[in-house]
């Protein structure tokens, strides 16, 4: 797990550190336990301001003393650093109030000082109207925290269809280590784990990196960071955003990688039985929100078998 935030806002909308913050056990919470037992002074203090703000937040639930008073005894240890005490507080309790959010349509929905967030659980994707009219639709596994001037912060993946202001006031998305600029243009901005991408449908965009450069993007073209490094390439985009249409489309993709991405959609444990079939390629459309279809799908090919183990689902050769 490598995390390297640099605004406490971008923590808010970060699924797996909501579920650290709200105390759920699981694979999120063991993996921030020893993020932040590594972490520098600098990510510490990040993550002591996002939980402050979090604390700010209106919590319709009354929630045992004891059990907050665990949870701050947890994040201390966790912190390894003097902190400032939180107050002892009860309708505004800091590791509950993401867990305990407002459900719309599957979709987490909260208000926190001048932002609002929205955040997608795996194998779901929601749509969402901006105060400036700019329209959002968000993949499985993914959050965006705006405000009403024209800002957001993304994590995970959605697709940006922004309306264009008389005053041509520009419409800013921040991703980790690179910002969009827009006045009004349709794109895709992908900024998950250690993967950054844009890809422009339609109007112009300027991707920005945290060092200054500037790439300036035409529809069709396809802009790719990794390890602060930009690439450039012209990319048909019924593929990469067949995810709108809850569709996931494999185009001689080896299974290893297509596993990675059914991971990424669903949070399941998907795993190879045998490395010797990881690079055997598959070349299909499957649906992105019913796994159990997608697994069939999978068999009916002949190519591969699907064995549960508890949790773990295991891909084979038949």
């Amino acid at each position: 797990m490598e995390i390297n935030y640099t605004h406490p806002e971008e923590l808010l909308v970060d699924p797996s550190f909501i579920n650290w913050a709200s105390g759920i056990k699981g694979k999120d919470h063991e993996e921030w336990e020893k993020h932040l037992a590594a972490a520098d002074p600098t990510q510490k203090t990040i993550v002591q301001q996002a939980l402050e703000m979090l604390a700010g937040m209106v919590v319709q639930e009354e929630v045992p003393q004891t059990q907050v008073d665990n949870a701050e005894h947890r994040l201390m240890e966790s912190l390894q650093t003097p902190v400032r005490r939180i107050a002892p507080i009860r309708r505004y309790w800091w590791s509950a109030a993401a867990a305990i959010l407002l459900l719309i349509g599957g979709t987490w929905f909260y208000r926190a000082t001048s932002k609002q967030s929205v955040c997608t659980p795996y194998g779901h994707i929601a749509s969402q109207h901006l105060p400036d009219g700019s329209e959002v639709m968000l993949n499985a596994n993914s959050s965006i925290s705006y405000n009403d001037k024209r800002e957001v912060w993304i994590q995970g993946e959605a697709f940006f269809h922004v309306k264009k202001t008389p005053d041509k006031r520009r419409f800013t998305v921040h991703g980790n280590g690179f910002d969009v600029i827009v006045t009004g243009t349709q794109f895709n901005v992908v900024n998950r784990n250690n993967r950054m991408s844009v890809l422009l449908q339609e109007g112009s965009v300027i991707l920005k990196t945290a060092d200054g450069r500037e790439v300036q993007m035409k529809p069709g073209e396809y802009v790719d960071v990794t390890n602060a490094q930009l690439q450039k390439t012209a990319i048909k985009d019924d593929k990469m955003l067949a995810w709108k249409d809850h569709k996931l489309v494999f185009d001689n993709t080896p299974i290893k990688d297509a596993i990675a991405i059914i991971n990424e959609q669903y949070g399941t444990k998907i795993k190879l039985s045998d490395d010797s079939i990881g690079n055997k390629s598959i070349s299909f459309i499957l649906p992105n929100d019913n796994l159990d279809v997608l697994l069939k799908s999978l068999e009916a090919t002949n190519e591969f078998k699907v064995n549960r183990v508890n949790d773990t689902i295991f891909i084979a050769a038949p």
